[in-house]
């Protein structure tokens, strides 16, 4: 029987403590929003705002509006599986680790169409993992997702079941001006025009930059109920270099969001995602995957669990690790990464993790497979202990006892003798040979994934797409091209 539980960072005295503290921070000092055309449209809907400073404070009521709206609506339902399976995640990583060649470069259009390729072979519904660095930043997603649509069987949508309308293509616009271009895309796909994510997130402290204003007036264009307000606290830089500081910080930026987008657009999904860092005082490097930055992003999501109503999640899911190369370094940081959040946030344990590195600036096809081979080991632990007559067998360990024989002999142990257990595909399972050969053992899982990456590529054929769709996407395109750039 397989059982879900949670471990909790708060009690309730931390989270009143909590709760005072982010309504005294959204009350006395507000959002600052950097786009005059938006700070005019909330002054005239009758919110504190502040020409000179660039600010808007909220009352009392308008927070506890916005609370109630997210306890009334109902969460998204997380996507459960009865068998392990994954897939390559839409990143935003500008880095390709070559392993061929050992280093780490820009991501060019070659090579994300060889990661098309590879994902598409493998059957996957597939995703843009490289922010490609030789195309111009200005039509880059555009030009991405018209390559996606060539090359791919089926394209991966993404957030269908928290928009709660037509799915539409996993991909991120950089500029509120690449926004209706992505969005004909996804009509020519689909049938209707849905607007991409964008530049949602408050990267500088209690902050609202122009690029997220402009995204947020854009979307008014468009009928998708959808909305994901990302935040990015890094402890000692943007936040207090404390734990329960960049939980509140995190909590008055998603909450301070909220309020303004629901102002814009009653309708509105209001969804939040946390991916907060530390800053390691001794050297000045950010991580994204230190116990404090991790137990900010799980502060987070429990305190708007227990108080505002959910709705805030986990950023990233496990991607956002330290590591920089493909290895077992960084199995060992996405493993302790995916138990940490499975542990207190009360979600099935996944390994999760789409080859990212680095924070998420490097992508690694190899590193991809290797958690793949792993997180299948890892999903038993999700699957808790079947107990019945079929897994009891009881009529096998009665013959078996007190005989000669072994259990390898039964049909049972025949008929399941590919599925009881996990069977790594890459990781090695072999006796002592001798120490050169047990030093090697990692890099000997490299050669064997780089291979099992190149093998299925290979394998790759083709889609027979409606010409008429192509030429519609190369038109947007050509589009795109002559007013962007």
């Amino acid at each position: 029987m397989k059982r879900r539980g949670r471990n909790e960072l708060f009690d309730r005295k931390d989270l009143s403590k909590l709760n005072s503290a982010v309504f005294s921070l959204l009350e006395k000092k507000g959002i600052r929003i950097l786009h005059d055309g938006l700070l005019n449209i909330l002054k005239q809907r009758g919110f504190q705002t502040n020409t000179d400073e660039k600010t808007v404070k909220f009352r009392t009521e308008e927070i506890e509006n916005i609370i109630q709206i997210q306890k009334n609506s109902e969460p998204a339902s997380e996507q459960q599986n009865d068998y392990y399976s994954t897939q390559l995640n839409a990143l935003v990583a500008p880095f390709y680790y070559d392993f061929e060649n050992k280093t780490k470069r820009y991501a060019t259009r070659e090579d994300l169409i060889t990661m098309i390729k590879f994902s598409d072979a493998r059957g996957d519904s597939v995703s843009l993992p490289l922010t490609v660095q030789d195309i111009d930043p200005i039509i880059e997603p555009i030009e991405s997702l018209s390559l996606l649509i060539r090359y791919a069987h089926k394209p991966a949508v993404a957030y269908d079941h928290y928009a709660k309308s037509t799915a539409h293509i996993t991909t991120f616009a950089m500029s509120a001006r690449q926004v209706r271009y992505l969005a004909k895309m996804n009509e020519v796909l689909y049938g209707k025009a849905i607007a991409p994510r964008g530049p949602d997130f408050m990267i500088a402290p209690f902050t609202m930059g122009n690029d997220f204003a402009e995204y947020l007036l854009e979307l008014k264009n468009y009928t998708v109920p959808f909305n994901c307000i990302g935040t990015q606290s890094i402890s000692g830089v943007s936040a207090p270099l404390s734990i329960a500081g960049g939980v509140v910080t995190s909590a008055c930026e998603i909450l301070g969001a909220w309020i303004i987008i629901n102002a814009l657009n009653s309708y509105a999904n209001l969804v939040g995602a946390v991916c907060n860092g530390i800053l390691d005082p001794r050297y000045g490097i950010v991580s994204f995957n230190a116990p404090e930055a991790i137990m900010q992003n799980i502060g987070v999501v429990e305190l708007f669990d227990k108080l505002y109503g959910g709705h805030v999640y986990n950023a990233a899911g496990n991607d956002y690790i330290d590591a920089k190369v493909p290895g077992f370094k960084a199995v060992y940081e996405r493993i302790y990464r995916a138990f940490a959040h499975a542990s207190f946030t009360g979600r099935d344990f996944y390994l999760g993790g789409s080859g990212a590195l680095d924070g998420g600036n490097i992508f690694s096809p190899l590193q991809f497979l290797i958690e793949e081979d792993i997180g299948a080991g890892v999903w038993k632990f999700t699957r808790g202990i079947q107990v019945d007559d079929e897994s009891l067998d009881l009529e096998a360990i009665n013959d078996i006892a007190f005989s000669d024989s072994s259990y390898l002999e039964t049909n049972h142990s025949l008929m399941n003798c590919r599925t009881a257990f996990w069977l790594p595909d890459l990781l090695e399972r072999n006796l002592w040979v001798d120490l050169e050969t047990e030093l090697g053992e990692e890099d000997r899982l490299l050669d064997r994934a780089n291979e099992k990456f190149k093998d299925t590529v290979k394998k790759y054929e083709s889609p027979d797409h409606d010409p008429g769709m192509i030429r519609e996407i190369d038109r947007i395109v050509a589009a795109a091209r002559k007013e962007l750039l």
